[in-house]
């Protein structure tokens, strides 16, 4: 395919559209009010493929009309799982900053602010809070405020099993997340196996219903409070929103090209196994909130959990 020359930017931010490209209007219309996309310190590119091209390109030209936005929109052709493809694009940007941003995430226009504003070393991929994220649902949970609320969640949290799921065996993980979630984070360091993104918060459809009321009904994830960078305390991240550089996906893309990290099509292995070997640092924005309101693997109701809040929240 073809790549048509970037802008010179401080930061490009990368929308990752596939099923859920619905979502865009929504997600896009907040991304668009933040400063940094005001003063064209940041650009915006969606990397659509067969799939959501079409929603993507309606809402491209919602934004533009709306907001004066311009937004580029490259298709990628390749049926299955363009995924790569589109990290690839990310790794030969110009900008001195990149963002990776699937597109059933929902940030206010003042997280966005604070993201991107920060300016984390060569080396450091940096994650917002996300509601659902590995490990960020705990600090989420701790900053609600509500502690009637998170006990509530984790105690959802505590009846869900893990499953074997991805090929993988989880059996060595204890039955349950709770009384003592530090023996879990522990036991899936321990795993053999390089997919250790498993948490409750996955699998549990009870607890993503949950989450997603909560963000529906309540307001105080939507103003940044705060924000301060703290190392990542969980053996692995699975959030689908970071702030890193191309280099890092430069690195990346190389060491998977040499067989130095396995290859499944997406980036969590490799990142979290640079940050295991010590090769790059994972750390999470407190006081920056995003939600992400399910996961597939809580099986097929996770399109109603998401399409609830992203319609209740377009709503205002």
């Amino acid at each position: 395919m073809r790549r048509e020359p970037e802008q010179a930017t401080s930061v490009t931010v990368f929308i990752f559209a596939n099923h859920r490209a619905r979502y865009l209007p929504i997600a896009l219309n907040e991304l668009a009010r933040c400063e940094a996309v005001q003063t064209s310190r940041a650009a915006i590119v969606i990397l659509a493929d067969r799939i959501s091209f079409m929603q993507a390109l309606r809402a491209r030209r919602r934004l533009r009309k709306a907001a004066s936005i311009s937004v580029r929109l490259n298709l990628f052709h390749r049926r299955g799982n363009s995924y790569w493809q589109k990290l690839a694009h990310v790794e030969s940007s110009d900008s001195q900053y990149v963002v990776k941003c699937d597109e059933d995430i929902f940030m206010t226009s003042a997280g966005w602010d604070v993201l991107l504003s920060q300016t984390p070393e060569e080396d450091v991929v940096l994650s917002p809070v996300l509601s659902t994220g590995i490990p960020t649902v705990e600090h989420f949970l701790d900053a609600c405020g509500d502690r009637v609320f998170a006990s509530e969640i984790r105690a959802s949290l505590s009846g869900q099993r893990i499953p074997d799921a991805w090929g993988q065996d989880y059996s060595a993980l204890p039955d349950y997340y709770a009384p003592n979630p530090a023996e879990f984070f522990e036991s899936v360091e321990h795993l053999q196996t390089d997919l250790k993104g498993v948490h409750p918060i996955r699998f549990s459809e009870t607890a993503q219903w949950q989450l997603a009321r909560h963000c529906v009904e309540e307001g105080w994830w939507r103003e940044t409070h705060e924000p301060r960078r703290v190392p990542l305390n969980f053996p692995y991240l699975c959030n689908s929103l970071i702030l890193t550089t191309p280099t890092v996906y430069q690195r990346l893309l190389k060491d998977v090209s040499s067989g130095q990290i396995p290859f499944d099509g997406y980036d969590e292995i490799g990142l979290n196994r640079q940050a295991r070997e010590g090769r790059l640092r994972i750390e999470v924005l407190l006081g920056c909130h995003a939600v992400h309101p399910s996961y597939n693997a809580c099986g097929p109701v996770y399109e109603s959990i998401s399409d609830y809040f992203f319609r209740k929240v377009s709503r205002g």
